[in-house]
């Protein structure tokens, strides 16, 4: 009986996928009104600093731990593309909310089946 195995194709999918999220959402980002500098800094600092640091070290060190801290950084990129819309700022419209929501869960899913072959590979 063959183990599944971590694929290295889906680690390079989860990047172009996460570089289409980066590709549409930093223009809005730019085109944000000042007076929401503070979270805008905070949403760049996060999605072009953090989390492309998390993605390759999980897809480089293929461990549990690493692919858990990546999926834990996620949800709060998905958080921040929610607070972005909601609480009274709209610093995005409903549309470019949605698109920025979907380009991420796209890539959530894929975290998730790079989860599920560790955990089927140590088994």
């Amino acid at each position: 009986m063959n183990k599944p195995v971590y694929k290295d194709w889906l680690g390079l999918d989860v990047v172009e996928d996460y570089e289409k999220f980066c590709q549409y959402i930093y223009p809005r980002l730019e085109t944000t009104a000042n007076k929401h500098n503070w979270f805008k800094t905070a949403v760049r600092s996060h999605c072009f600093e953090v989390l492309p640091k998390l993605l390759y070290e999980a897809i480089k060190i293929k461990q549990h731990g690493k692919i858990n801290a990546l999926d834990t950084a996620l949800a709060y990129a998905r958080w921040q593309m929610r607070s972005s819309f909601t609480f009274g700022t709209r610093m995005l419209t409903n549309k470019q909310h949605e698109v920025a929501e979907t380009l991420l869960n796209v890539v959530g899913g894929k975290i998730g089946a790079m989860k599920k072959n560790i955990k089927l590979a140590q088994a």
